[in-house]
């Protein structure tokens, strides 16, 4: 089933009419095209039935179909709302028709599959705890537990964005859980009246899960992540516009006295509406960028955060070295800031290449061999391979069309003289 068979959707009519039922099917159209998907995901990890799922998403869209689709800003918080009182609906039809099996009084919050952080933990003392208990978490373990929970995906494509097994992926959703029960139980913390924590029994972990659930959410909602292969341009509030590149993360956060992006893996090209009175921040973990109206590329590599302006100016602030280094910048240069905090030097660049990406095109300009790999790898689940120490030094140059890993390993096959020795799904092995 897919979002075409969600409702009898009209052709614009053309009357020019507000409200007419043909316009309202477009819009519907076009919301369920980039929603629907996500929606039957959303539904099918908390449901564990396709059927259910499917369902959810129906009702999901029925409701929509109620609305005055002029009213809504934020379609996609719209959407994910009304699915998580969904489920909270379904939950407590379960629950009445199995009266038998209920759980006491004082655990009944716990039975939500996503509620509030609230419903389980009152006050700003449990949520500071909470959030430094998250805070703690190794970088990987945290991006697995948030990929698990809000951006929809399974455990096997975590394990393939993130190079792991899906073993691993159970293991660290399981100890992001585990260390923030511990961090609680430490604190004292004691839940008032009903919303009471039974800790060291099954429902404790529930309510653990609930509450970590819960405060993740609220940043969930300005959290937006691409897959493989995948690249999402974002329109923010302000008339500011993002391209996310694929395996990118970042989240926003504006408020009346700034516009804060957190770039927090991959790859993004931000085109800024001016704004005098709210600065223009993108964070990484390395470097702070401050713009007012420009155009910029941010790229998050192995070994370098780069910062490549296309148009207006940017100053861009180094954030782990001992005295902080701050460069500014003129269209046509990028600057380089490793992860210890230096500033490298401001190169001039060829623009048309570094936003090749933007094209669905990969332009290699003599880079070495395991970052032209690393490149190659992010717009694909099949990763090439290469063997042999002795090729770790060398540079290629070429252009490729994102995630054609077949030609790119034929290429390289070529430049190199190296031969296939597997070719799999998964990988692709080149030796010489």
């Amino acid at each position: 089933m897919g979002a075409d068979n969600l409702v009898a959707i009209g052709a614009d009519c053309g009357c020019g009419q507000d409200g007419c039922i043909h316009r309202r099917g477009v819009e519907l159209n076009r919301i369920a095209d980039r929603y629907y998907d996500r929606l039957v995901r959303f539904f099918k990890r908390r449901s564990r039935s396709t059927d259910d799922a499917a369902d959810l998403a129906q009702d999901t869209f029925a409701r929509l179909w109620s609305t005055d689709l002029r009213q809504i800003q934020k379609p996609e918080s719209f959407l994910f709302t009304t699915a998580l009182n969904l489920l909270r609906d379904r939950a407590r039809s379960a629950q009445a028709r199995h009266a038998a099996l209920s759980v006491p009084a004082e655990e009944e919050q716990l039975i939500c599959p996503a509620p509030q952080a609230e419903r389980v933990l009152d006050g700003e003392q449990q949520m500071q705890i909470l959030e430094a208990a998250l805070g703690e978490l190794s970088p990987r373990c945290r991006v697995v537990f948030e990929q698990f929970h809000f951006e929809d995906r399974s455990q096997k494509e975590i394990a393939e964005s993130q190079g792991i097994s899906v073993s691993m992926v159970e293991k660290y959703v399981r100890q992001a859980v585990v260390h923030c029960q511990k961090r609680l139980n430490e604190s004292g913390a004691t839940p008032t009246n009903t919303r009471k924590l039974v800790l060291g029994s099954t429902a404790a972990v529930c309510a653990v899960v609930c509450c970590i659930v819960g405060y993740l959410h609220t940043q969930a909602r300005n959290l937006f992540a691409t897959v493989s292969g995948e690249t999402r341009p974002l329109d923010l509030e302000d008339g500011s516009r993002v391209v996310l590149d694929t395996r990118s993360r970042l989240r926003v956060s504006y408020t009346d006295g700034g516009r804060d992006i957190d770039l927090l893996e991959g790859q993004a090209h931000f085109e800024v509406a001016r704004d005098s009175h709210r600065p223009f921040r993108v964070h990484t973990p390395t470097a702070e960028i401050v713009a007012v109206g420009t155009k910029f590329d941010v790229a998050i590599l192995p070994d370098r955060t780069t910062v490549t302006l296309i148009e207006g100016k940017v100053n861009v602030r180094t954030l782990r070295a001992e005295e902080p280094h701050v460069a500014t910048m003129v269209p046509g240069e990028q600057v380089q800031v490793t992860p210890d905090g230096r500033l490298l030097d401001q190169p001039s660049v060829n623009i048309e290449n570094v936003t090749a990406w933007q094209r669905r095109t990969l332009v290699l300009d003599d880079v070495p061999l395991p970052e032209a790999l690393s490149q190659m790898n992010r717009y694909s689940v099949t990763q090439i391979v290469v063997s042999g120490q002795d090729l770790q030094t060398r540079r290629v140059s070429g252009v490729f069309r994102v995630g054609d890993v077949e030609t790119e390993a034929l290429a390289l096959q070529r430049y190199f003289n190296l031969r296939e020795v597997s070719h799999s799904d998964r990988e692709i092995v080149l030796q010489r």
